[in-house]
């Protein structure tokens, strides 16, 4: 992918901030005394961007959605009732003809753990 791509976490209930350029982010925490690592990479192919969460640990997690958009229009998304079961979810989403070029793209993916605790993953990037 060229261009750069910026990963922004936060974790809604501490209010934790992680910052990186990767295009791929793993988070790894501890909750309960249960460790859990939840991953977002995204690739872009042409006209093609596939984004891929997943999830490691003991604890459930549910009502996910990952979802994609690019200068603030949503390309696709993708929901997953609870990722705890099929370990993952995937995004494929087309970029649309008057979206290609030098724009913003931005890969979010949002949880819930425990049905108790919020978190979301941004993974933030510029195309061209």
């Amino acid at each position: 992918m060229r261009g750069f791509l910026n990963v922004v976490f936060t974790l809604l209930v501490s209010g934790v901030a992680l910052i990186a350029l990767s295009p791929i982010i793993v988070l790894s925490l501890e909750i309960y005394q249960d460790p859990l690592t939840i991953g977002v990479v995204c690739i872009v192919s042409g006209d093609k961007v596939i984004a891929v969460a997943w999830y490691k640990g003991s604890l459930r997690i549910g009502d996910a959605t990952l979802s994609a958009s690019i200068d603030n229009t949503t390309i696709g998304s993708s929901w997953g009732e609870e990722i705890s079961r099929n370990r993952n979810l995937t995004l494929e989403a087309t970029i649309p003809e008057g979206l290609r070029g030098k724009k913003d793209l931005v890969i979010s993916l949002s949880i819930k753990i425990e049905n108790l605790y919020r978190a979301g993953v941004v993974l933030k990037g510029c195309l061209g």
